[in-house]
């Protein structure tokens, strides 16, 4: 459902933060130090949503290929 009207609406302060309204929070299960993204669905029109901690860490995760040892040591020598 969605809801029209001013309780939903927020000011952005001068450094560019807002409050979510706190029965929004509630809804989304959002806690002091959760993360949020913000998904662009057209142009100038995003939506919020809450950010699983585990799924963040697996796409912040680079698997780096093996590394070879390059050195002389592992080839034989004349």
């Amino acid at each position: 459902m969605i809801e029209l009207g001013t309780e939903n609406i927020r000011k952005v302060n001068p450094n560019g933060g807002f409050v979510v309204p706190k029965h929004i929070r509630k809804d989304m299960k959002i806690e002091t130090g959760d993360m949020v993204q913000f998904v662009r669905i057209a142009e100038g029109q995003y939506v919020i949503s809450k950010v699983d901690p585990d799924k963040f860490n697996q796409l912040m995760t680079i698997e780096l290929p093996p590394m070879y040892d390059t050195s002389n040591s592992s080839r034989e020598e004349k």
